[in-house]
């Protein structure tokens, strides 16, 4: 998948979608057509609340537990004092613990 989506280059071949190689002529075809959703989480500096709000700024707090419950992290917001206005950062680690 990594490599029709132009992020990277096959060790040896080429790839062709439609009889146009990838990185050439049909990146962008390829790009419009394909998503790439990478298994590892991301959060960015901030709260649990602005992390998921990233995805729908409009969600309601019902909203936001739901998709809390969906990814099977709701206990996180549950088991802390703060719920969603929970400080995270990078690889949502708690700042200032070893969490």
């Amino acid at each position: 998948m990594k490599i029709l989506a132009g992020l990277y280059r096959p060790s040896r071949g080429t790839v062709f979608v439609f009889g146009h190689d990838v990185h050439f002529d049909a990146i962008s075809f390829v790009r419009k057509k394909v998503a790439y959703l990478p298994q590892e989480p991301f959060l960015f500096p901030g709260t649990i609340e602005e992390n998921l709000g990233l995805g729908n700024p409009g969600a309601s707090r019902d909203d936001l537990l739901g998709a809390l419950e969906l990814a099977l992290a709701a206990e996180i917001v549950r088991g802390d004092p703060q719920g969603l206005a929970l400080v995270v950062g990078e690889g949502g680690r708690v700042p200032g613990t070893s969490e």
